[in-house]
Order: structure tokens, then C-alpha cells, then sequence
């Protein structure tokens, strides 16, 4: 990271791509529990975050950036009480704090221009007082996954295939026989939409973070709630439908993108920074998906067309190598996206090519069935030689079944099930076959559990460019390597809450 000020985005995005006052992660001045979005107020260890007034959200029209106009974003080796008493004489405040890679969100009284932060930043640089700086741009939350169709409630279209066609496809009768030797706990983190946590087929091992259900209109957003169902809703428990991973060694956390926006679907990129460190440093998920995309520009197709889009990859792969740094280990299972016009690798995430993070991350493509029972890429998904693998997402008529959320006829939530597709799913397959390999063999880094899946996969479908996931090979290959050496990473929890 360089100690000049980044040129972000023009508009960056959070696409849910089957692709996303002062609420505080940890406020001083107040402190209730964290399940929604007025409740975010609990104190962590080593993370905090204020988000940022919806009065200072400004627009740069030339540039077509939209940031937060009295704040900055820097990487300072000085203690917290160091900086506020330099910032005193600026009228800062440090507001928000990731320990693991020394980011810390700064606050100041009055609203700047784009050009007058650039200036404040480089007097912070000059000083000594921070080694880089960025503007806290603002993030663009935008559903981009399948959506249902009514046609597929309570029906199947397809007389060759069946409801558990997806599980069928990637092996999990033959991964469950061994179900005896899945005997170590996972956390497996989501950062998505929002989630229905007491939906009566999932099981969430603490409330996600900052979860708001509903989007903007009010209506309630199934984006999340899908997507850990197909990891995580109860296996052979008589309701709803079968998820992945056994229950005994399944621990879900979410962190809601909705819940943390500034404006109706806008997030920040703190929030972004503080949601990603929450569920690898303070929830220690080894295994972390994101079914959302973080970049969206019109006429955007490759990573070259952008600077911005660089610059805003070198962020991301900062966070991510500063865990790591920091003695956490995991994986991120990501999708590829649902735009067949554009590169898989066409996302911050995608794109990072720093070593020891990059071998870390699973790009997804999403593949649906013929009637002869193989299976192609998805009319819908991107594609490209940065995916790793493929996995079942569904297309037109074949839907995949997971846990949903709609509202009944008194205005209330409830669960549900639907037939959707998208390359979210086909992320959390890939997630659930991960979590999986851990709970037989613990001892695996994130880099090795990568390396399993990767090689362990079938043939690549045709018109997609990966191989297609096999979750039984993975998991016997886990198996049959299982060493007698200490676990990568066995760390307590650090999060507390007070009462």
C-alpha cells in the first residue's frame, strides 16, 4: 500500500452474486448486544467500527465516487491513545480499529472534499504519525443472484431428475459414509445479505453479525438465508431439507451486509474491512463465503480495463495477508460471479495474486443438468481460467431447493423453501466440502485443504473452465492423509460480550 492517497472506485459494488447515527461494533459510550442493526454495540478484543452518518455521504460527480466526506482510513503502528492525542489539534478521533493489520478508521468534526482529505492524509503521512491512508468509499449493495420463479414452487419440471440432483452430482451420499469420522467442529463464516437465523431449519452458532433481513422496500432478502442453507440446514432431522455438514460439528456465523450499510444499500469499506476480520480473527472461521461480488463498473469486464479496480484488489488482499500474518488460517470460497460476459477473475477477491492468499481462495463457476444426466456451465455464470472449480448452481428449470424467508399474509416472516439458482450456491457447495475435509482432519492449513479440493475434483463439465467439485474424493483424501501433528489453528473465541 502506498502512503499516497488510493484512487477507489468509481462505484464499487457488492453484487449478491449467487454473486450485498453511528452504529458501533464496540461504542464506548454504549453497550447492548449485537443481533441487529441498533444492536451492534458489543465490545470485541482487537475490533471496532462506527458507521458513518448518513449526512456525510458525499458524491465526487466528476469522478463518480461516492466516500464519506470527514474520514479516513490508515495503517498507523501508534497506539490508539497516541493518535487521539494527535488528531486532538485536527478535531479527529480514532473511531474504528483492526488490530490484526494495525487499520484504524478516523474520524474528523467537519466534511472535506475529496481533495482537502488527500491533503489531510498526506500531513498525517508526513508527520509520522501513519504510514498510508484512503478515503472510506462507499459500497454499493446490489442483488444480483437467480431470482425464484413461482412456477417451480412445490413441482419438479424435469422427469429425469430430482430434488437432490446438486448433492447427487457432486458425490455427498458416498462423503456422508464418513459421517463417523467427521467428529471435529468447524465454524464456517458467511458475509451475505442477511440472514432469518431462526429459520426451523437452521441452526446459527451465535446471532449474525449486525443482521437486518429486510432490504430497503422492506421486503425480506432470502440472498443469506439461501446460502447457509445449503451448508448448514439440518441434516436428517425430519425438516425441510438436507444441508451439508452434520450439525454435531457445524458452527455458523453470519455477518449481514445489510445490517452494516450507511444508506439504504451502501456500505462502506471499513464495514467491508471490520465484517471479513470479525468472522477469520474474532470468530476464527476456517472456512469464509462470500457470495458477493465487490466491483461493478459499466463496460467492466477485465481486471485490466482498471486502476481503480487494482487499487481496490490491493486493499482486500491487505486485509487478507495481514490475518494471515497475524496467525489465522483459512479459505475463502468466492463466486464467480453471474455475468457470462465477464472474467471470473473480474473481482477484487478473484483477482488477488499475492501467493499465500491467493492459493487460499476457491473462484466458483456454476453448472446445471441435461436430461442425460451430465451437466454443463450455467447459462448465467462467468467463467475463466481463475475459476477453480465448478459446482452445482442450477439453470432454468433445474433450481436447487434451500431454506428461504418470506413474509405470510400478516406481514410476518417465515420459514421457507424455494427453488433458486446462481453461482452462490454453487460457492457454498464448494464451502460445505471444505468444512467437511476440516472436521475429519483438523491439522490441514487452508492452503492444503484448497490444494484437496483442487485435486480431487472430475473431469471440467463442458463450456466451463474447472473441474467439477467431488466432495466424497475430498473428503477421503482428507482422511487418508490425516497426520499426527498439532492442528494449524486451534484458537478460543475473543469475542465477549458485556451485559
Amino acid at each position: 500500500m502506498k502512503a499516497q492517497r488510493r484512487k477507489w472506485l468509481l462505484a464499487v459494488c457488492l453484487l449478491a452474486a449467487a454473486g450485498i447515527g453511528g452504529t458501533c461494533l464496540y461504542l464506548k459510550e454504549t453497550k447492548v448486544p449485537m443481533s441487529s442493526l441498533e444492536e451492534l454495540n458489543a465490545p470485541v478484543n482487537s475490533i471496532y467500527y462506527t458507521s458513518p452518518e448518513e449526512e456525510h455521504v458525499a458524491v465526487d460527480d466528476a469522478a463518480g465516487v461516492e466516500y464519506i466526506d470527514n474520514e479516513l482510513l490508515v495503517i498507523s503502528s501508534r497506539t490508539e491513545e497516541e493518535l487521539n492525542e494527535k488528531l486532538e489539534a485536527l478535531d479527529g478521533k480514532v473511531v474504528g480499529y483492526v488490530e490484526d493489520i494495525s487499520l484504524y478508521q478516523i474520524k474528523f468534526e467537519e466534511s472535506r472534499t475529496r481533495g482537502e482529505l488527500d491533503q489531510l492524509g498526506k500531513h498525517l503521512v508526513d508527520t509520522g504519525l501513519v504510514e498510508t491512508f484512503m478515503e472510506n468509499l462507499l459500497c454499493r449493495l446490489t442483488g444480483d443472484f437467480i431470482p425464484s420463479d413461482e412456477r417451480w414452487k412445490g413441482q419438479w419440471n424435469s422427469d429425469s431428475l430430482t430434488d437432490t440432483w446438486p448433492l447427487e452430482t457432486i458425490h455427498m451420499e458416498e462423503a456422508w459414509d464418513c459421517m463417523d469420522r467427521m467428529n471435529n467442529p468447524i465454524s464456517i463464516g458467511l458475509f451475505d445479505t442477511g440472514f432469518f437465523d431462526t429459520h426451523e431449519d437452521l441452526f446459527f452458532a451465535a446471532p449474525p453479525l449486525a443482521n437486518q433481513l429486510e432490504d430497503p422496500e422492506g421486503n425480506p432478502d432470502p440472498h443469506g438465508t439461501a446460502v447457509a442453507g445449503i451448508i448448514g440446514a439440518g441434516l436428517d432431522n425430519e425438516t425441510g431439507i438436507s444441508g451439508m455438514v452434520p450439525e454435531s460439528v457445524c458452527e455458523l456465523y453470519g455477518v449481514s451486509a445489510w445490517g452494516m450499510s450507511v444508506t439504504e444499500n451502501k456500505i462502506d469499506l471499513m464495514a467491508v474491512q471490520t465484517g471479513l476480520a470479525y468472522l477469520i480473527s474474532v470468530r476464527q472461521c476456517r472456512v469464509v463465503n462470500v457470495s458477493l461480488s465487490f466491483f461493478d463498473q459499466e463496460g467492466f469486464s477485465s481486471a485490466e480495463d482498471s486502476d481503480l479496480f487494482r487499487e481496490y484488489t490491493d486493499a482486500l488482499e491487505y486485509l487478507f495477508s495481514g490475518l494471515l500474518n497475524a496467525g489465522n488460517d483459512f479459505l475463502i470460497c468466492k463466486s464467480a460471479g453471474n455475468r457470462p460476459d465477464q472474467d471470473a477473475a473480474a473481482d477484487p477477491v478473484s483477482a488477488i495474486d499475492q501467493e499465500n492468499v491467493r492459493e487460499r481462495i476457491l473462484v466458483v463457476e456454476a453448472v446445471a443438468p441435461g436430461d442425460d444426466g451430465s451437466v454443463s456451465l450455467a447459462s448465467y455464470s462467468s467463467r475463466g481460467s481463475r475459476a477453480d472449480l465448478s459446482a452445482p448452481g442450477g439453470d432454468g428449470q433445474t433450481g436447487i431447493c434451500t431454506t428461504w424467508v418470506e413474509k405470510d399474509t400478516l406481514g410476518i416472516s417465515t420459514s421457507q423453501y424455494q427453488y433458486t439458482e446462481g453461482t452462490s450456491l454453487a460457492s457454498a457447495y464448494a464451502a460445505g466440502t471444505a468444512a467437511l475435509v476440516y472436521s475429519i482432519n483438523p491439522y490441514l492449513t487452508g492452503a492444503e485443504v484448497c490444494d484437496i479440493l483442487r485435486e480431487t475434483a472430475a473431469s471440467v463439465p463442458a463450456g466451463a473452465d474447472a473441474p467439477l467439485l467431488n466432495a466424497a474424493a475430498a473428503v477421503e483424501r482428507a482422511a487418508a492423509g490425516r497426520s499426527s501433528q498439532e492442528p494449524a489453528t486451534v484458537w478460543p473465541s475473543q469475542w465477549t460480550e458485556e451485559s
